[in-house]
């Protein structure tokens, strides 16, 4: 004890304590070297195997991918007639063949394995459904009067009900047919063999993966016990420097310079402080956040308002953004007639709509009283069909109300930003096409044609 405070009086040597701490580090770095290189041996191993996995997996997931993606352009193909559906989705079954390719990888590297066999069936259904989906595109192509199609619809043969059909009642059919029960139910097979085959991948991968956790672990724990001993070492020498000056409240000055929480350790009555500090920091922290939304949000319908407007036009990427503005048509009459507390429940209403009809990606502003405006992000310019669906099931939406409010439409006008991606130059041409939809009648979308001027 006396030694002790000799040595306290007369001073630390901390050119000493240095060697003393680079010496042990040096030690113990040698040994948790020699260590991690055997970890990383066993390692390499168990990410080997979990590759494999990684790489059978995704394989297998091809053949699910393929088949949802010839579902989706022969249900598009029903519901917009555009041929181009029907080019893609002969493109995917006999040139890019995904399934083919996801049965081969699969059988590359599990051929004689439970996997492939359920793999299969999921295949064998697949093939199957085509049969459904040609006959669907069979009617589209005779109701449409469509000359040039592939060879395999014109092997196919209409019923003589479905020849008797009109135009219309055969593509009605046609979409019936791909969007039914019985279709799904298919597609339902598909998904399940594709997860069995998911299932016995990934506990053949298990099997292999044991044997290798095991010996990580007791290779881990052994690297562990040596880092205690490092941080025992460590904390030895801290404490040491810590009576020769250093302390915590060293730290906290460089939280705070830095705008951070404090860290929670040393004295208690510093604990005390950096909790009590921490807890203010973050009720502001929040304040601050919920006075942003405030800032940016629409009090009565909960969408973007002109400030956060003014942000996103500034701050968007144009290049694959489509904007649409939007106006409720006839609306002063409904405030007129009804009052402004039933105009703000249907503007809440016609927001509901709204948020439930675009993406969550997209961005939904209330610029003015009833006038809207939308930026589609990553969409291209042929998807104007797309946009007339979407407004035409919004004006659906709005004249089915079952909340007692009266019956409203709205307008729109879309431009999209391919080859202009100035913010106001783009709102000028969308305000030229929701004229031109109002010059129209109203209830639908116009586009901007920059040769009409």
């Amino acid at each position: 004890m006396k030694q002790f405070k000799r040595l306290k009086n007369k001073g630390i040597s901390l050119r000493m304590t240095h060697l003393i701490m680079v010496a042990l580090a040096i030690i113990i770095a040698a040994i948790l070297v020699f260590q991690t290189y055997e970890a990383s041996y066993i390692y390499s191993n168990l990410s080997k195997a979990t590759n494999e996995y990684l790489s059978l997996q995704k394989s297998a997931s091809g053949l699910m991918d393929g088949s949802d993606y010839l579902t989706g352009e022969v249900q598009d193909f029903t519901v917009t007639t555009d041929s181009s559906h029907m080019e893609n989705y002969f493109t995917e079954a006999n040139i890019t063949k995904s399934r083919e390719k996801a049965m081969a990888a699969v059988e590359e590297m599990a051929g004689e394995t439970q996997a492939f066999k359920d793999l299969q069936k999921a295949m064998e259904e697949s093939v199957a459904l085509m049969n459904t989906e040609f006959y669907a595109m069979r009617l589209v192509v005779e109701a449409k009067s469509i000359s040039d199609y592939p060879e395999e619809l014109k092997a196919v043969a209409l019923s003589q009900k479905d020849m008797n059909l009109t135009d219309s009642e055969k593509i009605e059919k046609a979409q019936t047919i791909v969007h039914d029960v019985d279709y799904y139910n298919v597609k339902s097979i598909i998904r399940d063999n594709m997860n069995k085959c998911l299932n016995d991948l990934e506990k053949t991968a298990y099997a292999k993966q044991t044997s290798l956790d095991k010996a990580m672990n007791q290779k881990i724990k052994l690297i562990i016990a040596w880092i205690i001993v490092l941080i025992v070492g460590i904390f030895v020498f801290a404490l040491l420097l810590s009576l020769l000056g250093i302390n915590p409240l060293v730290k906290s000055v460089k939280k705070l310079r830095t705008d951070g929480e404090l860290p929670v350790e040393g004295a208690k009555e510093f604990r005390y402080l950096a909790h009590v500090y921490n807890g203010l920091y973050n009720d502001v922290k929040r304040n601050m956040e919920n006075l942003n939304y405030k800032a940016s949000h629409d009090k009565l319908t909960g969408l973007y308002n002109r400030a956060g407007y003014d942000v996103l036009k500034s701050n968007l990427d144009y290049k694959n953004t489509a904007i649409m503005m939007i106006d409720a048509d006839h609306f002063k009459e409904i405030n007129d007639s009804h009052g402004h507390d039933v105009g703000d429940q249907v503007l809440q209403r016609i927001a509901k709509v709204l948020k439930d009809t675009f993406r969550q990606d997209d961005y939904i502003c209330r610029i003015g009283g009833d006038e809207f405006v939308v930026f589609m992000v990553n969409i291209e310019e042929e998807c104007k069909d797309l946009i007339k669906t979407k407004t035409e099931l919004i004006n659906e939406a709005l004249t089915k109300d079952d909340s007692h409010l009266p019956s409203i439409t709205i307008s729109a006008g879309a431009v999209f930003g391919k080859n202009e991606e100035d913010p106001d130059v783009m709102m000028k041409h969308v305000d030229k096409a929701l004229y031109e939809r109002k010059e129209k009648g109203r209830k639908g979308v116009s586009f901007y044609n920059p040769n009409i001027e």
